[in-house]
């Protein structure tokens, strides 16, 4: 053998160990810090493709309806662009951009143990007769392999998915109040003066402890518990529906649709969740004294149509981000299997 034919060999192996080294550390992370990563890496997309859309969300949602600031989704954007710069669209964000990583992992986190939390307590007959039949392997074990062996119930999905939204509205609450008090501009506040939502975040936390940076987060949990039912159970359905995780297409096609769900699910409660959190900081002086009062206010307003105001800026935004920000969570999980 030449010496170029052992040099290239030797470069082989070294390439093959380089190889399995690599995929030794990755396939024994424990479950939960793959869940934690993928989900950090999903809120990230999620934060970046769609913040701006968000933020015409909700000055749509909130402003004045006796004397609106903007006409509709296109008028928002263009004089936002003109009287803030591309900036004023991103207003608010970075509470979003890094808090967003650890509200994505956290509800990932909660989703994958609510489905195993759901299998050991709510098993159907099928899922009882495979755990006799695997002593063995454990239902985390099930759940965690890449290959399908568990197939979930669609009321299973459905429990799973409202419990792991319950959970993830402990985080979401201070995220979307500093999110939402930045972006408002529909009348003099006080928060728009910050420079960043962390600045926000420390001036409420300062003057009001922890209960203030919960202000509104009944309502998130309330639209929580209804929307991430659908969310994710839509999104299992529909990609093993559509042939599973092995298509980039069905996974974008899955995210995007799941998303456009959650958003006709929950809306009216959203908007409620947004009025509530763009009120005055102050208990005293809020306008809205609880979501019953707040949905009494609006409704008298403009009727059942105030509750969908924004909406088009919500859906041209749910289908792009949710599709991208589930196929990055996909493909960051297969990568760390």
């Amino acid at each position: 053998m030449s010496n170029l034919e052992k040099k290239n060999n030797n470069n082989n192996n070294n390439n093959n160990n380089s190889n399995n080294r690599l995929k030794f550390g990755l396939t024994f992370l424990p479950i939960e810090l793959k869940e934690i990563i993928s989900g950090c890496c999903r809120g990230i997309a999620q934060t970046l493709v769609g913040h701006p859309l968000d933020t015409i969300k909700v000055r749509l949602q909130t402003q004045c309806i006796q004397s609106p600031i903007y006409t509709g989704v296109i008028d928002c954007f263009l004089k936002t662009l003109k009287q803030e710069s591309i900036l004023g669209l991103y207003r608010g964000a970075s509470s979003p951009l890094a808090m967003s990583t650890l509200y994505s992992a956290i509800l990932f986190l909660a989703w994958n143990q609510s489905k195993k939390f759901t299998l050991i307590f709510f098993p159907s007959q099928s899922q009882s007769r495979s755990q006799s039949q695997s002593q063995s392997q454990s239902q985390s074990q099930l759940i965690n392999n890449n290959q399908k062996k568990i197939e979930f119930s669609f009321l299973q999905l459905i429990f799973a998915g409202s419990l792991s939204g319950l959970i993830a509205a402990l985080v979401e609450g201070p995220i979307d109040l500093t999110k939402s008090q930045m972006q408002y501009v529909a009348a003099p506040n006080q928060f728009t003066k910050f420079s960043s939502a962390w600045a926000c975040a420390k001036f409420i936390y300062n003057k009001y402890g922890i209960i203030g940076l919960y202000q509104g987060t009944t309502a998130i949990a309330l639209r929580n518990f209804f929307g991430s039912a659908v969310y994710f159970a839509s999104y299992e359905t529909l990609l093993d529906r559509f042939g599973g995780k092995n298509n980039h297409y069905y996974i974008l096609a899955a995210g995007g649709i799941s998303g456009a769900l959650f958003w006709l699910s929950i809306y009216p409660l959203d908007v409620v969740k947004s009025c509530l959190q763009t009120d005055n900081i102050d208990p005293k002086n809020r306008k809205y004294k609880s979501i019953k009062n707040c949905i009494y206010q609006l409704y008298k307003q403009q009727g059942v149509i105030r509750f969908w105001k924004g909406f088009t800026a919500c859906l041209i935004r749910s289908f792009p981000v949710n599709a991208i920000s589930f196929l990055v969570y996909e493909k960051t999980r297969e990568l760390l299997n």
